[in-house]
């Protein structure tokens, strides 16, 4: 432990939450995206999920900072 650092620290579970809603969230996401794509091409399944995924990480991120 380096001098200054408290050993416990309180906000360690509000910052775990917010990366499982961002993994959730980009889960979620680049399926969503990949689903609306096959309809169309693999190309753009791929491309849909792409976007899916950022959005979803951003949205969960979000949310979690929101209500957690």
């Amino acid at each position: 432990m380096r001098a200054g650092e408290e050993p416990f620290s309180p906000r360690l579970p509000i910052s775990c939450m917010v990366k499982l809603a961002g993994f959730l969230g980009a889960t979620v996401g680049g399926w969503l995206g990949w689903v609306i794509g096959a309809r169309i091409s693999f190309f753009t399944a791929f491309f849909l999920s792409i976007i899916g995924t950022g959005a979803g990480l951003y949205l969960g991120r979000q949310w979690a900072r929101q209500y957690f």
